[in-house]
């Protein structure tokens, strides 16, 4: 469905470029896979980008991803500083981010880094952690964002009961 789709996209309205807004597209491998064979099969040409978790990612779906026309990845690192990660429960280390770029550079991907300023714990030191690491790793871009309080999360519930919002 998701192929037929772009082939109407693609061949019937000349789209030339498609952002996928999955949070962790590659969290599914063998979904990446077919529809990158997909779009390889029905010679589909356009670019692409995704949004994805760093610790999702091998090469074999990377060339693959490549073959079928991405050229951008964007990775939710959210911080880099490992105790802001932690306090978050990121489930994702430092070295994911750095091995995932690595690979990414490799097969010539744009690396986009989306990073989140202000989360609860953070200080000038574990911002400049942050600013230390993406400087180090060099991606193509990066985002940075406020941390925001959502209604229904863990940190929402938190700043509720300590009276940090009403």
């Amino acid at each position: 469905r998701a192929l037929a789709m772009l082939e109407k996209m693609v061949n019937g309205h000349g789209q030339k470029a498609v952002a996928i807004k999955d949070e962790t597209f590659t969290g599914d491998r063998s979904r990446v896979l077919d529809i990158c064979n997909g779009i390889l099969q029905r010679g589909l040409n356009f670019l692409w980008s995704c949004d994805t978790r760093a610790d999702s990612l091998d090469e074999e779906m990377l060339f693959m991803m490549r073959r079928a026309g991405c050229r951008r990845i964007s990775l939710g690192l959210e911080s880099g500083s490992p105790r802001i990660l932690k306090s978050l429960n990121k489930g994702l280390s430092l070295d994911d981010v750095r091995t995932a770029t690595a690979m990414a550079r490799k097969f010539g991907f744009q690396i986009r880094f989306y990073l989140i300023v202000g989360s609860p714990g953070e200080t000038w030191q574990t911002l400049q952690e942050s600013i230390d690491f993406v400087a180090a790793l060099g991606p193509s871009e990066v985002l940075w964002n406020p941390y925001t309080l959502l209604p229904g999360t863990r940190d929402f519930m938190r700043a509720r009961q300590t009276g940090e919002i009403s």
